[in-house]
C-alpha cells in the first residue's frame, strides 16, 4: 500500500459525496438522541454548502489515493476569528477542518494522519497558527485519533432532548 495525497479535482465530486453519505450514515447510527440525518444519497446539499465555504475562505480538499483507488479525503478552510472569538480568545490566524474521511478498510493504517498532516502543512504555509475541528462525541474512535494526533479538547457541548 503506497498512499499518495493530491488536491481535489472536479472528477472527485461523486466520490466525495459517496464518502459523505457513508460517514453521515455511520454517525447517525452512533447518535444516542437519534437527531443526525440519515442521507440516502442526499449529501449533495452539504457538499454544495461546504464548497461555497471553501471557496469563500481559501479552502482546500485533499484526496488520499491507493494506486488508482480514492480512499479518503480532508476538507478545510481559513477560519477568521469572529468578534466573539476576539473578545474571548487571544488573537490567532486559525484554520478549520470541516471533514476528514477514510474508507473503513483503510482505517488505523496512517491514512487519516497523513491527510491531517497534509492539511496542517498547507495551512501553516498560509500563515495559520492554529487549526481546529469538531468531532461527534459518541464517535470514540475519532476522539482517540485526534488525541493521538496532538489535538487538545477545548470545549464540550451538551444536548438534551425535550
Amino acid at each position: 500500500m503506497e498512499i499518495t495525497i493530491r488536491p481535489y479535482e472536479e472528477r472527485d465530486r461523486q466520490t466525495f459525496i459517496d464518502f459523505g453519505n457513508d460517514e453521515e450514515n455511520y454517525l447517525a447510527g452512533l447518535d444516542p438522541l437519534k437527531q443526525r440525518r440519515i442521507f440516502e444519497k442526499g449529501f449533495d446539499g452539504y457538499t454544495n454548502w461546504l464548497f461555497k465555504q471553501l471557496e469563500a475562505n481559501d479552502g482546500i480538499i485533499f484526496m488520499a489515493i491507493d494506486g488508482d483507488k480514492t480512499i479518503g479525503h480532508i476538507a478545510g478552510r481559513m477560519n477568521p476569528q469572529s468578534e466573539e472569538d476576539q473578545i474571548l480568545s487571544l488573537p490567532a490566524k486559525p484554520a478549520f477542518v470541516d471533514d476528514l474521511y477514510v474508507m473503513p478498510e483503510y482505517r488505523s493504517q496512517g491514512v487519516g494522519a497523513k491527510l491531517l498532516k497534509h492539511a496542517e502543512d498547507h495551512f501553516k504555509s498560509l500563515g495559520c497558527d492554529e487549526i481546529s475541528l469538531e468531532a461527534f462525541a459518541p464517535n470514540e474512535r475519532s476522539l482517540t485519533f485526534y488525541d493521538r494526533e496532538g489535538y487538545s479538547r477545548q470545549t464540550t457541548g451538551f444536548t438534551k432532548r425535550l
